[in-house]
């Protein structure tokens, strides 16, 4: 993978039971990305602008992790994005 890759990921955090890990090719579970962007081997997120990274990311942190506030859920999702993207 390109550093490329890394960057159009989402930053969501990896927390067990929460959020799963995405898919190899090869059926192993990728170290790097989530189950949002990455599965079977592709990178889901590569034709994503980040904006819509941030909305499904905000979604993501109310539906999964429980999150109340949309406002907030959307500011630490955007964070998370830029952290990764610099």
């Amino acid at each position: 993978m390109t550093i490329n890759d890394f960057r159009r990921s989402c930053g969501l955090p990896l927390v067990e039971g929460k959020l799963a890990r995405g898919t190899n090719a090869d059926g192993s579970v990728s170290s790097v990305y989530c189950e949002f962007c990455f599965k079977d081997g592709v990178l889901l997120t590569k034709d994503m602008l980040p904006q819509q990274i941030v909305d499904r990311s905000t979604s993501v942190y109310i539906e999964r992790f429980g999150w109340k506030n949309p406002k907030n859920a959307r500011k630490e999702a955007e964070l998370n994005l830029k952290s990764i993207t610099g």
